[in-house]
Formats: structure tokens, C-alpha cells, sequence
């Protein structure tokens, strides 16, 4: 009996791990140091194709996505509205599955997703300096009936929380650490 229980949760949790697979790509010889800049602006657009997708997919909202993303930097204390440099995200894909057809057939039904491509620029000449491409993947919220704004808020954190780490990639571990998370209310 013990034994089958055991295998039950090594399936959900290896099918957990599965289903909110996200990932980072970069540029191919892309070369990146972060040399401690803090960015003075996030902007978040999307291409035509994500924008027709928003027709279908209402529960996202690239505004709130662009104030998770932040949110992120805010924590790590990479914001500064003085400082020039730019991060800008570019939607590029998006979907996020009604409630309903999330919980019915979570799996079969695909996965939410945000993708984009993120780009780190120059102050002043807009120079690119590092981008990479974001990919925030949840196909498992649904079996527990979270409500599509959650599992949006969830996909928005993800998306930026990668972003994060993929710009601090280029530092020593001392400046890729991060500081205790302050309880959102």
C-alpha cells in the first residue's frame, strides 16, 4: 500500500515538474556580463499575432505583466527610475485556458504560456546588449481549479522572475543571490 502511494506522488510531482516547464533561450553567441545596471524602465509590447491572440485569451493583460516584471527587478534592486537603461518585452505568443477547459482536460487542453523576447538596451543610442527569449509555461494549475487570473498572475511571475535570473546570469554568485521575498498582500 505504501509503496503504490509513493509512486502516486513521485507521478504527480514529476508530472508537476513537467507541466510548468519554463525556459530561458539565448541569442546563439550571445555574450552577456551584468555589470550591476539598474534599468529605468520596463515596456512591455506585443506583436500583431499576440495581439489578435488577446482577442481570444481576455484573462491577460500585458500592463499587469509589465508591473510584475517591476516588481522583479524592484526586489533585486535592479529598478531606479533615474537610470537610462531600458528592458523591453516583446510578446511574441500567449494563451490561457478558461477555467473550465483547464480543470476538464488540463493536460490534453495544452498549456498556459507566455512567450517573449526580451531585450536589455543602451542608454541613449538603444544599443542591444543582451536579449534572450522567455518562455513561462503552466499545464498543471487547472486539475486544481485555480481561476484563470491566477494562473495569469502565476505565468506573469514566472515570465519575470526568469527574465530576473537570466540578467543576473552574467554576475558572480554574490550579486545573482536574492533577498527574502517581502509576503504579498
Amino acid at each position: 500500500m505504501n509503496a503504490k502511494i509513493g509512486w502516486g506522488l513521485l507521478v504527480v510531482l514529476v508530472l508537476g515538474l513537467v507541466a510548468c516547464a519554463s525556459t530561458v533561450t539565448r541569442r546563439p553567441g550571445a555574450d552577456w556580463y551584468y555589470g550591476g545596471q539598474q534599468f529605468g524602465a520596463v515596456r512591455v509590447t506585443l506583436t500583431p499575432k499576440a495581439e489578435r491572440k488577446l482577442e481570444d485569451h481576455t484573462e491577460f493583460d500585458p500592463w499587469q505583466l509589465e508591473a510584475a516584471m517591476a516588481q522583479a527587478l524592484e526586489t533585486r534592486g535592479l529598478l531606479s527610475r533615474e537610470s537610462p537603461y531600458q528592458l523591453d518585452v516583446q510578446v511574441t505568443d500567449l494563451r490561457v485556458r478558461s477555467t473550465f477547459w483547464a480543470f476538464m482536460l488540463s493536460f490534453v487542453y495544452g498549456a498556459d504560456r507566455v512567450v517573449g523576447h526580451v531585450t536589455v538596451r543602451q542608454p541613449a543610442s538603444g544599443r542591444r546588449l543582451h536579449s534572450f527569449v522567455v518562455k513561462a509555461y503552466n499545464a498543471l494549475a487547472g486539475w486544481v481549479t485555480l481561476p484563470a487570473s491566477v494562473r495569469t498572475e502565476w505565468l506573469y511571475d514566472e515570465f519575470a522572475e526568469l527574465t530576473v535570473k537570466e540578467i543576473l546570469n552574467g554576475a558572480g554568485p554574490a550579486l545573482a543571490a536574492s533577498p527574502p521575498r517581502a509576503p504579498t498582500p
